[in-house]
């Protein structure tokens, strides 16, 4: 499974939270984050949660789907 995930979410949790929430679960989900965020302190404490990709916005079908390609590739190695 892999969960494409903005950081900047219309809920009471932001992007940050739900995956700190995946990893604390060791849910064996793969996530790639996207994000406008380009704060350095926001990026390292993103780092430190371990997404599978960071996808910076903007940007376009193919690099989402090379990322997510990487992702598949490294799960079945």
């Amino acid at each position: 499974d892999i969960i494409i995930l903005d950081l900047n979410l219309e809920s009471n949790m932001d992007g940050i939270k739900v995956l700190k929430f995946i990893r604390e679960q060791k849910f064996s989900t793969k996530c790639i984050v996207c994000t406008v965020v380009d704060d350095e302190e926001r990026l390292a404490t993103l780092s430190v949660l371990k997404p599978d990709k960071i996808l910076v916005k903007p940007f376009d079908n193919n690099q989402l789907f090379t990322q997510i390609n990487a992702v598949i590739k490294v799960a079945k190695d």
